[in-house]
C-alpha cells in the first residue's frame, strides 16, 4: 500500500513541479517553501494542540516524509531533465 501511494503521489507531483519550473522565479527554493510549508502546517497543526505524547509522532513520519519532499524532488527531477523549456 505505501509503495502505491508513493508512486501516485510522485506521478501527481509532476504536474505541480512542471508549473513551478515555468514560472521561473529568481529562487525556486523560495517558491518550493511557500509552496509546501504552509500546507504542512495546515494539514499537522492539530498534532500540537493535542494530547498525543511526543513518542507517537513517529507514526506520522512517513506521511511527513511524502508531503515534505516529493514535490521538491519532483521540481529537481524535471530541472535536470530539461522539461522547464
Amino acid at each position: 500500500m505505501y509503495t502505491q501511494d508513493l508512486l501516485i503521489n510522485s506521478i501527481l507531483c509532476l504536474i505541480p513541479a512542471y508549473l513551478l519550473l515555468k514560472l521561473k522565479g529568481k529562487s525556486l527554493f523560495l517558491i518550493l517553501w511557500f509552496a509546501v510549508i504552509p500546507s504542512f502546517i495546515l494539514n499537522n497543526y492539530h498534532l500540537l494542540t493535542s494530547e498525543h505524547p511526543v513518542s507517537s509522532f513517529s507514526v506520522f513520519l512517513d506521511g511527513w516524509f511524502v508531503e515534505l519532499l516529493l514535490l521538491p524532488l519532483a521540481t529537481l527531477v524535471l530541472s535536470k531533465l530539461k522539461f522547464n523549456a
